[in-house]
Formats: structure tokens, C-alpha cells, sequence
């Protein structure tokens, strides 16, 4: 494996490496998976490599430090795209993500207009502003923000965001 190899757990049969798209083995038990991708990459990487390098995501309930993506700051094109179906809960999204969102004026046509703001305040505020903390506030809502979330897992698998934010 290499610094921009990492393996993603989809679910407890189904895993994928997000450089080379192989398929990985998958272990039994969630506990397992963090030993074994470890010791992959402890006996490819070595260990100062392993300590700062190659980071791993199994799921979204864990710690942004779990994957690389995962605690990149996410750009406001991206999100819009992400988001774009969701645009109704500006509000929900702004509250999740701890903006003021008080001022925004509630009327129908100015939705997208609030969304873009919801999310210049975000990162404005530079509070968390990582991938991580935008799904878990999809996580939070999942009636709401649920398409959101698999646009962003979907997305953060692809290689345009390898691309774009692990370069």
C-alpha cells in the first residue's frame, strides 16, 4: 500500500481499496478491521510511515483521524453539488453545523441563496470545517439529509475527490 492507499469497509462483506479498487479482504469482527489494515500497512509502510501516513475509513460513525478525506476541508462547489437536493433544510444543515442562521430569510425562491450562505459562514468560521462534521450532521438527520449523505459517501469514493483533495 502505498500513501494514497486506503481501504474502505462499505459494509461487513464488502470492502475496497480506493487506489487500486481491489477488493480487500474483510474480517469478522469491526475490532478486527483496524488491526489488520495496521498491519498492512506497518509491514508495507514501516512504522514512522505508518504513525502520520496512510489513514483508513471503515464507516461514518468513526473519527475524522480514520481517513484522510475524511478530515479535508470540503469546498463550497462540492457541497453545493452535494447539497443541491437538500436546499429546502438550509436551516437543519446551518443548526447541525452550529452557524447563525437566524437572519436567513425563510421564502422558497432563496433557498439556494441561504444554502450558499449556511455553508460561507461554515467555513468562515473555520469550526470543524472537514468532511467528517458534514456527515455527521447527514448522520444526525437522516430523514432530512439521508440522499445527502450517500451523495457524499458516493463522492468522497470517487476519484475526483481523490484527485482533488489528496493531491
Amino acid at each position: 500500500m502505498d500513501e494514497q492507499c486506503y481501504c474502505i469497509v462499505h459494509n461487513k462483506s464488502s470492502a475496497s481499496c480506493t487506489h487500486c479498487r481491489s477488493q480487500c479482504k474483510v474480517l469478522e469482527s469491526d475490532d478486527s478491521y483496524r488491526c489488520w489494515f495496521r498491519d498492512q500497512l506497518a509491514s508495507s509502510a514501516g512504522p514512522a510511515e505508518n504513525d502520520k501516513g496512510t489513514q483508513i475509513k471503515l464507516d461514518n460513525d468513526q473519527s475524522p483521524d480514520e481517513s484522510p478525506l475524511l478530515v479535508k476541508k470540503p469546498e463550497t462547489d462540492d457541497l453545493m453539488k452535494l447539497f443541491i437536493d437538500s436546499a429546502a433544510h438550509y436551516m437543519i444543515i446551518g443548526i447541525g453545523l452550529s452557524v447563525n442562521v437566524t437572519d436567513l430569510t425563510p421564502l422558497p425562491h432563496l433557498t439556494i441563496l441561504n444554502l450558499i450562505q449556511v455553508f460561507q459562514r461554515w467555513s468562515d468560521s473555520n469550526n470543524d470545517v472537514t468532511w467528517a462534521k458534514i456527515l455527521k450532521v447527514c448522520q444526525d438527520f437522516p430523514n432530512q439529509l439521508g440522499k445527502a449523505e450517500a451523495d457524499i459517501n458516493k463522492f468522497l469514493l470517487s476519484p475526483e475527490a481523490r484527485d482533488k483533495y489528496l493531491k
